[in-house]
């Protein structure tokens, strides 16, 4: 049996804990089995004892712990947040008839939030050097017993991937676009911006669920298990409209409790992750269980979800949401950020500490630009920044993401329909080269196949309008024009050397595209894509007759 005595003496003589775990003392031992499979994948985990002390001071015992961790650390809160609610009155009693006190959260005044004094953040658990900013992940288990408690933790090493997933198939992205509600053009807006980040952030292999404002919770024919299954490839859950803190409200007149949200056959949200891209559905500070608790403490529910605790705001979010995006799939250190509070703390950082319309960034000047002309308010940087103090990680932020190292590609020369494409590449890894081509995102649109319990198996095709579809789940999917495997391989002394590799255009007619290459070896695979133009063919001379 686990030991945390043993443990104890053990990390005395360690430097510091890789991983600090703040829990009240009697549910220490309900710790054990997460404790143990974190240590066995080479984390340092140190388990501290909650005293009752007040955020700030509880702060300072962990600062030291991880100030010479650097970025490599990571703290882990096991507690409600809100201990004035009775026991029993809305949340079940311990064995003994109390709770044990919460762990609490950080207060931040709020300069740009409408009808926000004050922001409800764990944030300045991880911040070392008390700029604001994190330097470390912190994620929190949200629980008021242990039997919540106990139920987390076997959902978390469930949703864990396999120790032999080598190569995991393409990530699947559950969208739920909410109403806007916000006029005719700023909802607009809003969804160009939304569709350019999705089609310029994510490979073209990866299927996106899109779940129409007006869908009905329960009513599509999904996974009726009812049970969490070890993952083969990650599933993002992602909901973008309005929230409340114990509902969504993706229509006007409906609210989707936790209840709904969970029931068999529904296909939200049974994921690894659920982002809540709303208002106070992370508001754990205050009453009762709010949607983001009561999703996690749901053994049905998700494996983690990340939520704002009080009003947000599109620019702040579509700014946090991309740079998730481009941590977790266009990531190029996979060693530095495979873990979920790694690409979190990664989109933190991003937001916090990037300049206003980079020149280095065509996207980020976009959607700064929409943000300004859309005349929110002109103070930008503090949006960002008060959103990394608004958005909460509640789960465990060790938890692996099994994710495919990204590969750079070069096209030298604009290719041309008929003729040659070249490209350039950089692999971290060995292997045969793949390359395929695929067309702009919303050109294929796959519809899902009655009964299937997984959507983005649907084979058959509608039109590009599908998309407007009020009661029916559809995928996007992109169709593969072409898939070679070419004869080109990428041996072990050329890893991470610039290879070229070329194949014919036969057939592509001119526009623009998405390439995208695969390494794929022993060693596991790489992958990389980028945006192309073919050009239309040269006409050929004209010849003079003898």
């Amino acid at each position: 049996m686990f030991s945390f005595a043993s443990t104890a003496a053990l990390l005395a003589g360690v430097l510091s804990g890789t991983v600090v775990v703040v829990c009240p003392g009697p549910w220490q031992k309900e710790l054990a089995p997460w404790v143990a499979k974190r240590t066995a994948e080479g984390h340092r985990v140190l388990v501290l004892r909650y005293r009752g002390e007040e955020a700030e001071e509880l702060a300072g015992r962990i600062r030291p712990l991880l100030q010479r961790s650097g970025q490599a650390g990571y703290v882990l809160l096991v507690g409600d947040p809100s201990p004035q609610a009775a026991a029993g009155e809305h949340e079940p009693a311990t064995p003994k008839g109390r709770r044990e006190p919460g762990v609490p959260v950080f207060y931040r005044a709020s300069r740009v939030v409408p009808g926000v004094k004050l922001i409800a953040t764990d944030a300045p658990y991880g911040d070392l050097d008390r700029d604001g900013c994190p330097d470390v992940a912190v994620g929190r288990w949200s629980v008021t017993n242990t039997a919540e408690l106990r139920a987390v933790v076997a959902k978390t090493l469930a949703a864990a991937p396999s120790d032999k997933l080598r190569n995991p198939g393409p990530e699947q992205l559950v969208f739920w676009a909410g109403h806007g509600g916000f006029g005719a053009v700023t909802d607009r807006v809003i969804q160009t911006c939304t569709r350019m980040v999705l089609a310029g952030e994510l490979p073209p292999e990866c299927p996106i669920t899109l779940i129409p404002a007006q869908w009905r919770a329960g009513s599509s024919r999904g996974n009726r298990s009812g049970k969490i299954r070890p993952q083969s490839a990650l599933r993002f859950w992602v909901y973008m409209g309005h929230g409340l803190p114990w509902a969504l409200r993706p229509w006007p007149g409906r609210e989707w409790e936790a209840a709904s949200l969970l029931r068999a056959g529904s296909v939200a949200p049974r994921a690894t992750l659920a982002v809540l891209f709303c208002c106070e559905a992370g508001m754990m500070d205050q009453g009762p269980a709010c949607l983001a608790e009561q999703l996690l403490r749901h053994p049905q529910g998700p494996a983690a979800v990340l939520a704002g605790s009080r009003i947000t705001m599109p620019y702040g979010m579509a700014v946090l949401g991309r740079g998730l995006l481009q941590h977790h799939f266009a990531g190029t250190s996979p060693q530095q950020e495979n873990t979920l509070g790694r690409i979190f703390l990664a989109a933190q950082r991003r937001a916090f500490h990037r300049e206003d319309n980079p020149q280095h960034d065509p996207t980020a000047r976009i959607i700064d630009q929409a943000a300004r002309w859309l005349n929110i308010h002109p103070h930008l940087k503090r949006e960002r920044r008060e959103h990394v103090w608004l958005f909460n990680l509640l789960g465990d932020p060790t938890l692996s993401l099994p994710r495919v190292p990204r590969m750079e590609l070069q096209v030298p020369q604009q290719p041309t329909a008929g003729g040659l494409l070249v490209c350039r590449l950089r692999s971290p890894r060995p292997g045969r080269v793949t390359l395929e081509l695929y067309p702009p995102l919303g050109e294929a649109v796959a519809a899902p196949q009655s009964g299937s319990d997984n959507p983005a198996r649907a084979s058959s095709s509608q039109g590009a309008g599908a998309e407007k579809t009020a009661s029916d789940v559809v995928v996007f999917r992109r169709r593969c024009l072409f898939r070679r495997h070419l004869a080109r391989k990428i041996a072990p002394d050329e890893v991470n050397a610039w290879v070229q590799v070329q194949t014919p255009l036969e057939g592509v007619r001119p526009g623009r595209y998405t390439l995208l290459l695969r390494v794929q070896g022993d060693q596991g695979q790489a992958r990389g894509w980028t945006s192309v133009r073919v050009a239309p063919a040269e006409p050929a001379a004209a010849t003079m007759a003898p």
